[in-house]
């Protein structure tokens, strides 16, 4: 079962590929459900365990700088109890002060908090990375048809398999550079 947190991410790789939940099968395995597109953004996953956060300073009404907003260097987050915010002492901030745009990793608090460093530890995922890894595994699916004619009409398999493998390699030119990796504070 998909973690809660995920919807959203799923639904983009989901919305990229133009993957429905019953593409083709494979066994008795049909592809793709929410379960395994999880699976394959887990394999384009970046642990982040501590990032300090980069605030930007704004202003109130009165012209005073204040600091409510906060950056991750990461997007696509994981929603939910994966993502935890802490002082730099350890403490977790709790959900009730900030909100957090997961696509963005901006993160904004209810209240100034100026003078305070903050910490985040979270999931990143590459949801271009697995469109692509999707697109692939559905285009494989495919080499194994072949292209034929009968009755006058010509069906031809092998023209969906290379618009697959062209729309991964579209993807895979907006995917994450590099390789899984954790990425620690200061």
């Amino acid at each position: 079962m998909s973690r809660a947190g995920m919807a959203s991410l799923i639904q983009r790789v989901r919305s990229l590929a133009y993957a429905g939940t019953a593409e083709y099968t494979l066994g008795t395995a049909t592809y793709w459900d929410d379960d395994q597109i999880e699976q394959v953004l887990d394999r384009h996953r970046v642990d982040i365990f501590r990032e300090r956060l980069e605030r930007q300073p704004t202003y109130d009404g009165s012209g005073t700088v204040i600091y409510r907003v906060h950056y991750s260097g990461y997007g696509n987050l994981e929603a939910g109890t994966a993502l935890v915010i802490e002082d730099s002492s350890g403490v977790d901030r709790g959900t009730a002060t900030y909100s957090v745009d997961y696509q963005t990793g901006r993160i904004e608090f209810s209240a100034d908090v100026a003078g305070t460093t903050l910490y985040m530890t979270a999931r990143s995922f590459d949801p271009f990375g697995a469109a692509a890894e999707v697109l692939e595994g559905w285009a494989t699916s495919l080499a194994r048809q072949f292209d034929f004619s009968t009755d006058g009409q010509s069906f031809s398999v092998s023209q969906k398999a290379k618009a697959l493998n062209e729309q991964a390699r579209e993807m895979r030119k907006r995917a994450r550079v590099g390789k899984k990796q954790m990425r620690t504070g200061h």
